[in-house]
Protein backbone atom coordinates (compact mmCIF):
# COMPACT_ATOMS: atom_id res chain seq x y z
CA UNK A 1 0.00 0.00 0.00
CA UNK A 2 3.00 2.55 1.01
CA UNK A 3 4.64 1.87 -2.22
CA UNK A 4 1.87 2.40 -4.20
CA UNK A 5 0.79 5.92 -2.23
CA UNK A 6 4.62 6.48 -2.96
CA UNK A 7 4.21 6.26 -6.72
CA UNK A 8 1.10 7.59 -6.97
CA UNK A 9 -1.17 4.80 -7.75
CA UNK A 10 -4.20 3.10 -7.33
CA UNK A 11 -4.27 0.36 -4.61
CA UNK A 12 -5.14 -2.98 -6.01
CA UNK A 13 -8.03 -4.18 -5.15
CA UNK A 14 -8.27 -7.85 -3.32
CA UNK A 15 -9.23 -10.53 -5.84
CA UNK A 16 -11.21 -12.47 -3.43
CA UNK A 17 -13.28 -9.65 -2.69
CA UNK A 18 -17.01 -10.25 -2.34
CA UNK A 19 -18.00 -7.01 -3.26
CA UNK A 20 -21.10 -6.62 -5.92
CA UNK A 21 -20.57 -5.39 -8.09
CA UNK A 22 -17.26 -6.80 -8.84
CA UNK A 23 -14.46 -4.60 -8.44
CA UNK A 24 -12.16 -3.47 -11.55
CA UNK A 25 -9.18 -5.51 -12.37
CA UNK A 26 -8.01 -4.14 -15.35
CA UNK A 27 -5.19 -2.10 -13.34
CA UNK A 28 -4.16 -4.74 -11.69
CA UNK A 29 -5.02 -7.14 -8.36
CA UNK A 30 -4.08 -8.28 -4.86
CA UNK A 31 -3.73 -11.71 -4.47
CA UNK A 32 -2.94 -11.75 -0.88
CA UNK A 33 -4.76 -13.82 1.60
CA UNK A 34 -4.00 -14.64 5.14
CA UNK A 35 -2.29 -17.54 6.36
CA UNK A 36 -0.72 -17.21 3.22
CA UNK A 37 2.09 -19.83 2.21
CA UNK A 38 4.99 -21.04 -0.13
CA UNK A 39 4.36 -24.08 0.12
CA UNK A 40 1.07 -26.31 -0.57
CA UNK A 41 -1.15 -27.16 2.37
CA UNK A 42 -0.23 -31.60 0.88
CA UNK A 43 3.44 -30.56 2.04
CA UNK A 44 2.54 -29.73 5.92
CA UNK A 45 -0.27 -32.68 5.84
CA UNK A 46 2.48 -34.88 4.87
CA UNK A 47 4.54 -34.17 8.03
CA UNK A 48 1.68 -33.94 10.47
CA UNK A 49 1.98 -30.43 10.54
CA UNK A 50 -1.56 -30.34 12.92
CA UNK A 51 -1.54 -26.53 12.74
CA UNK A 52 -2.07 -26.42 9.03
CA UNK A 53 -5.23 -24.56 8.48
CA UNK A 54 -8.27 -26.15 6.28
CA UNK A 55 -7.60 -23.32 3.31
CA UNK A 56 -6.00 -23.83 0.18
CA UNK A 57 -4.29 -19.94 -0.19
CA UNK A 58 -0.08 -21.58 -1.09
CA UNK A 59 1.72 -19.45 -4.29
CA UNK A 60 1.10 -22.05 -6.59
CA UNK A 61 -2.84 -21.33 -5.72
CA UNK A 62 -2.27 -17.56 -5.70
CA UNK A 63 -1.08 -17.57 -9.24
CA UNK A 64 -3.82 -20.08 -10.25
CA UNK A 65 -6.20 -17.27 -9.37
CA UNK A 66 -3.79 -14.74 -11.30
CA UNK A 67 -4.09 -17.07 -14.50
CA UNK A 68 -7.98 -16.55 -14.11
CA UNK A 69 -7.68 -12.83 -14.00
CA UNK A 70 -5.65 -13.06 -16.77
CA UNK A 71 -7.68 -15.02 -19.20
CA UNK A 72 -11.06 -13.28 -17.73
CA UNK A 73 -9.02 -9.51 -18.85
CA UNK A 74 -7.65 -10.88 -22.41
CA UNK A 75 -10.40 -9.04 -24.12
CA UNK A 76 -10.51 -6.26 -22.09
CA UNK A 77 -8.63 -3.32 -24.27
CA UNK A 78 -8.13 -1.68 -20.93
CA UNK A 79 -6.41 -3.79 -18.87
CA UNK A 80 -2.52 -3.52 -18.24
CA UNK A 81 -0.67 -6.57 -20.14
CA UNK A 82 1.77 -9.08 -17.86
CA UNK A 83 5.05 -7.49 -20.08
CA UNK A 84 4.35 -3.92 -18.54
CA UNK A 85 2.95 -5.07 -15.23
CA UNK A 86 5.22 -5.07 -12.05
CA UNK A 87 4.44 -8.18 -9.56
CA UNK A 88 5.52 -8.36 -5.92
CA UNK A 89 6.38 -11.89 -4.78
CA UNK A 90 6.29 -11.78 -1.29
CA UNK A 91 6.41 -12.08 1.83
CA UNK A 92 6.52 -15.41 2.00
CA UNK A 93 7.63 -17.63 4.13
CA UNK A 94 7.20 -16.57 7.26
CA UNK A 95 3.67 -18.51 7.62
CA UNK A 96 5.47 -21.67 6.69
CA UNK A 97 8.12 -22.19 9.04
CA UNK A 98 5.18 -20.53 11.71
CA UNK A 99 3.16 -23.93 10.82
CA UNK A 100 6.29 -26.32 10.69
CA UNK A 101 6.89 -24.81 14.63
CA UNK A 102 3.32 -24.78 15.48
CA UNK A 103 3.23 -28.17 14.38
CA UNK A 104 6.06 -29.86 16.75
CA UNK A 105 9.06 -29.37 15.00
CA UNK A 106 12.43 -27.92 16.47
CA UNK A 107 13.68 -24.70 14.87
CA UNK A 108 16.29 -27.08 13.57
CA UNK A 109 14.09 -28.89 11.31
CA UNK A 110 12.51 -26.08 10.56
CA UNK A 111 15.80 -24.66 9.01
CA UNK A 112 16.00 -27.69 6.66
CA UNK A 113 13.00 -27.01 5.31
CA UNK A 114 13.90 -23.64 3.76
CA UNK A 115 15.59 -25.00 0.57
CA UNK A 116 11.68 -26.40 -0.08
CA UNK A 117 10.50 -23.30 1.17
CA UNK A 118 13.35 -21.08 -1.21
CA UNK A 119 12.28 -23.73 -4.12
CA UNK A 120 8.37 -23.35 -4.31
CA UNK A 121 9.16 -19.27 -4.38
CA UNK A 122 11.51 -20.24 -6.98
CA UNK A 123 9.23 -22.30 -9.04
CA UNK A 124 6.20 -19.09 -8.59
CA UNK A 125 8.20 -16.75 -9.49
CA UNK A 126 9.07 -19.11 -13.14
CA UNK A 127 5.46 -19.62 -13.80
CA UNK A 128 4.91 -16.23 -13.37
CA UNK A 129 7.60 -15.66 -16.04
CA UNK A 130 5.94 -17.88 -18.21
CA UNK A 131 3.10 -16.35 -18.16
CA UNK A 132 4.77 -13.25 -19.57
CA UNK A 133 6.25 -11.10 -16.09
CA UNK A 134 9.03 -8.90 -16.85
CA UNK A 135 9.31 -6.88 -13.61
CA UNK A 136 9.29 -8.79 -10.86
CA UNK A 137 9.89 -7.51 -6.84
CA UNK A 138 10.87 -10.75 -4.60
CA UNK A 139 10.54 -10.21 -0.91
CA UNK A 140 12.38 -11.58 1.97
CA UNK A 141 11.13 -12.23 5.38
CA UNK A 142 11.81 -9.94 8.77
CA UNK A 143 12.97 -10.36 11.88
CA UNK A 144 10.80 -13.04 12.93
CA UNK A 145 12.19 -13.52 16.26
CA UNK A 146 11.41 -9.48 17.04
CA UNK A 147 7.61 -10.35 16.38
CA UNK A 148 5.55 -9.48 19.94
CA UNK A 149 3.56 -12.94 18.60
CA UNK A 150 6.91 -14.79 18.40
CA UNK A 151 8.09 -13.18 21.91
CA UNK A 152 5.03 -13.95 23.57
CA UNK A 153 4.68 -17.38 22.90
CA UNK A 154 8.66 -18.48 22.63
CA UNK A 155 9.65 -16.76 25.08
CA UNK A 156 8.79 -18.39 27.80
CA UNK A 157 10.29 -21.68 26.01
CA UNK A 158 13.78 -19.93 25.79
CA UNK A 159 13.86 -19.02 29.34
CA UNK A 160 13.13 -23.00 30.14
CA UNK A 161 15.73 -23.35 27.62
CA UNK A 162 18.20 -21.30 29.97
CA UNK A 163 17.04 -22.70 33.57
CA UNK A 164 17.92 -25.85 32.17
CA UNK A 165 21.21 -25.31 30.32
CA UNK A 166 24.55 -23.98 32.55
CA UNK A 167 26.96 -21.79 31.72
CA UNK A 168 24.29 -19.92 29.48
CA UNK A 169 22.32 -16.34 30.25
CA UNK A 170 20.06 -14.62 28.68
CA UNK A 171 22.35 -13.05 25.39
CA UNK A 172 22.68 -16.72 24.18
CA UNK A 173 18.69 -16.64 23.29
CA UNK A 174 17.91 -12.88 23.43
CA UNK A 175 19.51 -10.26 21.11
CA UNK A 176 21.10 -7.66 23.63
CA UNK A 177 20.48 -4.48 21.56
CA UNK A 178 16.91 -5.43 20.67
CA UNK A 179 15.44 -8.06 22.67
CA UNK A 180 14.69 -10.08 19.80
CA UNK A 181 14.75 -13.91 20.19
CA UNK A 182 18.67 -14.55 18.40
CA UNK A 183 17.65 -18.28 17.17
CA UNK A 184 14.10 -17.36 15.33
CA UNK A 185 16.37 -14.28 13.50
CA UNK A 186 18.73 -16.82 12.64
CA UNK A 187 16.22 -18.82 10.66
CA UNK A 188 14.95 -15.55 9.06
CA UNK A 189 18.37 -14.80 8.18
CA UNK A 190 18.96 -18.41 6.70
CA UNK A 191 16.10 -18.04 4.30
CA UNK A 192 16.82 -14.58 3.11
CA UNK A 193 20.41 -15.36 2.61
CA UNK A 194 19.20 -18.86 0.07
CA UNK A 195 16.55 -16.86 -1.24
CA UNK A 196 18.83 -13.57 -2.33
CA UNK A 197 20.92 -16.12 -3.82
CA UNK A 198 18.42 -18.15 -5.71
CA UNK A 199 17.17 -14.74 -7.04
CA UNK A 200 20.43 -14.15 -8.64
CA UNK A 201 20.61 -17.28 -10.43
CA UNK A 202 16.96 -16.74 -11.76
CA UNK A 203 18.69 -13.14 -13.04
CA UNK A 204 20.81 -15.03 -14.73
CA UNK A 205 18.81 -17.76 -16.49
CA UNK A 206 16.02 -14.85 -17.64
CA UNK A 207 18.15 -12.12 -18.53
CA UNK A 208 15.63 -10.31 -19.98
CA UNK A 209 13.09 -10.14 -17.19
CA UNK A 210 13.97 -7.87 -14.21
CA UNK A 211 14.35 -9.55 -10.99
CA UNK A 212 14.80 -7.62 -7.62
CA UNK A 213 15.21 -8.95 -4.88
CA UNK A 214 13.94 -6.35 -1.90
CA UNK A 215 15.36 -7.23 1.91
CA UNK A 216 12.42 -6.91 4.52
CA UNK A 217 15.13 -8.35 7.55
CA UNK A 218 17.50 -5.07 7.60
CA UNK A 219 14.90 -2.05 7.50
CA UNK A 220 13.28 -3.50 10.54
CA UNK A 221 16.36 -4.62 12.44
CA UNK A 222 17.46 -0.88 11.61
CA UNK A 223 14.12 0.34 13.31
CA UNK A 224 14.42 -1.86 16.31
CA UNK A 225 17.88 -1.09 17.08
CA UNK A 226 17.61 2.66 16.83
CA UNK A 227 13.76 3.38 16.78
CA UNK A 228 13.90 6.89 17.97
CA UNK A 229 16.19 8.00 14.95
CA UNK A 230 12.76 7.31 13.02
CA UNK A 231 10.49 8.60 14.81
CA UNK A 232 9.42 5.70 16.72
CA UNK A 233 9.58 6.53 20.13
CA UNK A 234 7.65 3.81 22.02
CA UNK A 235 8.99 0.49 22.83
CA UNK A 236 9.77 -1.31 19.50
CA UNK A 237 9.02 -4.89 20.31
CA UNK A 238 5.82 -3.90 22.10
CA UNK A 239 2.52 -4.19 19.95
CA UNK A 240 0.66 -0.77 19.26
CA UNK A 241 -3.16 -2.89 19.43
CA UNK A 242 -3.05 -5.93 21.62
CA UNK A 243 -4.53 -7.35 24.88
CA UNK A 244 -1.74 -6.47 27.35
CA UNK A 245 1.25 -8.48 28.82
CA UNK A 246 4.92 -7.62 28.44
CA UNK A 247 4.84 -7.41 24.43
CA UNK A 248 0.86 -6.05 24.52
CA UNK A 249 0.02 -9.55 22.47
CA UNK A 250 -2.43 -11.64 23.66
CA UNK A 251 -3.39 -14.24 21.52
CA UNK A 252 -7.01 -14.50 23.70
CA UNK A 253 -7.64 -10.71 23.48
CA UNK A 254 -5.88 -10.09 19.74
CA UNK A 255 -6.48 -7.19 18.29
CA UNK A 256 -10.04 -5.69 17.41
CA UNK A 257 -11.47 -8.17 20.08
CA UNK A 258 -12.99 -6.89 22.81
CA UNK A 259 -10.57 -7.11 25.57
CA UNK A 260 -7.97 -5.03 23.34
CA UNK A 261 -6.78 -2.07 23.35
CA UNK A 262 -5.16 0.36 20.87
CA UNK A 263 -2.55 3.12 21.26
CA UNK A 264 -2.92 6.90 20.64
CA UNK A 265 -0.45 7.28 18.59
CA UNK A 266 0.46 3.78 15.82
CA UNK A 267 3.13 6.13 14.45
CA UNK A 268 5.27 5.65 16.56
CA UNK A 269 5.23 2.17 17.01
CA UNK A 270 7.01 -0.34 14.93
CA UNK A 271 4.63 -3.42 15.27
CA UNK A 272 0.76 -2.74 15.25
CA UNK A 273 -0.62 -5.71 16.52
CA UNK A 274 1.80 -8.38 17.35
CA UNK A 275 2.05 -9.85 13.42
CA UNK A 276 2.50 -6.91 11.38
CA UNK A 277 3.86 -3.63 11.33
CA UNK A 278 2.56 -0.08 11.48
CA UNK A 279 2.27 1.86 8.25
CA UNK A 280 4.84 4.66 9.38
CA UNK A 281 7.22 0.85 9.97
CA UNK A 282 6.01 0.10 6.27
CA UNK A 283 6.14 3.35 4.80
CA UNK A 284 9.92 3.02 5.52
CA UNK A 285 10.39 -0.42 4.15
CA UNK A 286 8.75 1.03 1.11
CA UNK A 287 10.36 3.84 0.57
CA UNK A 288 13.90 1.68 0.99
CA UNK A 289 12.83 -0.50 -1.48
CA UNK A 290 11.93 2.50 -4.02
CA UNK A 291 15.53 4.14 -3.60
CA UNK A 292 17.04 1.05 -3.45
CA UNK A 293 18.46 1.22 0.10
CA UNK A 294 17.06 -2.38 0.34
CA UNK A 295 16.28 -3.79 -2.80
CA UNK A 296 18.78 -4.43 -5.74
CA UNK A 297 18.06 -3.27 -8.16
CA UNK A 298 16.29 -0.45 -6.95
CA UNK A 299 12.36 -0.96 -7.62
CA UNK A 300 12.41 2.51 -9.23
CA UNK A 301 14.67 1.51 -11.63
CA UNK A 302 11.65 -0.68 -13.25
CA UNK A 303 9.63 1.89 -13.63
CA UNK A 304 11.58 4.04 -15.51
Amino acid sequence: MQAAEALGVPLLPPFLSSRQPPQDMSRGANFAIVGGTALDVGFFLRRNAASVPPFRSSLRVQIGWFRRLKKRLLCNANATAPTRSLFVVGELGSNDYAYILAGGKSLREAKSFVPEVVKAICTGIERLVEEGARYVVVSGTLPAGCLPMALTKYGAEEKQLQAGTRGKNATEYYDRRTGCLRRLNGLAEYHNWMLREAVGRLRRKYPTTKLVFADFYRPVARLLRRPAKFGFTEEPIRACCGGGGPYNYNPGAACGSPGATVCRDPSAHVHWDGIHLTEAAYKYIADGWLSGLYAYPPVLDLLQ
